[in-house]
């Protein structure tokens, strides 16, 4: 997969239009372009920020979170979120022309990545990546007790090799793919 997937948040809407809110107009591009000009200006003078306390306790609070992977695609695509969200709360404390990340800036910033996480999984689903894995992945999410790794070969006419130099499908435990159940053997 394209490890450049990651670096941009997904964000994704079904609307067509955007109308302005109660029939007011929208800023002018000009005025948008010269905010952005001297936020830029601002940006460019060396300086330490850091988080307000109100925004430092917000930001543990969501860093685990943040931080908890995914797996999948989407999990891809949303990989390292707490670097882009503290990024992004930057980003929106340079724009504001503030010389700390502020709550409001954090809460902005965590808003924008729950968003895009979510259109990441709408976009992506649970797909894997892979679509042998994908196949047993769906059949077996379907199945109350999972499958046993004779049905999976039975699934493809025992024409699939193992799956030995292919990523493994997404697991709890990482010992037995997810949705596999293990039944034991008799004695011989």
């Amino acid at each position: 997969m394209d490890s450049s997937i990651a670096l941009w948040p997904w964000p994704c809407s079904a609307q067509r239009r955007c109308r302005s809110a109660a029939g007011s107009a929208a800023p002018s591009s000009t005025g948008v372009r010269e905010q952005v000009r001297l936020a830029a200006r601002f940006a460019a003078i060396e300086q330490h920020i850091t988080f307000d306390p109100y925004a430092r306790e917000r930001w543990i609070a969501a860093y685990d979170e943040l931080s908890r992977g995914q797996a999948g695609l989407a999990g891809a695509a949303t990989a390292r979120a707490e670097a882009h969200t503290v990024r992004l709360a930057l980003l929106y404390a340079l724009l504001d022309w503030s010389e700390v990340i502020g709550l409001e800036h954090l809460e902005a910033a965590l808003a924008f990545w729950a968003y895009s996480a979510a259109s990441a999984r709408w976009v992506f689903g649970d797909s894997i990546g892979d679509p042998t894995a994908d196949e047993i992945w769906t059949l077996a999410r379907d199945r109350l007790d999972g499958m046993t790794r004779t049905e999976v070969s039975n699934l493809f006419s025992r024409n699939e090799k193992a799956p030995r130099n292919r990523p493994r499908a997404p697991s709890a435990d990482r010992r037995r793919p997810a949705g596999m159940r293990h039944r034991p053997r008799c004695a011989r």
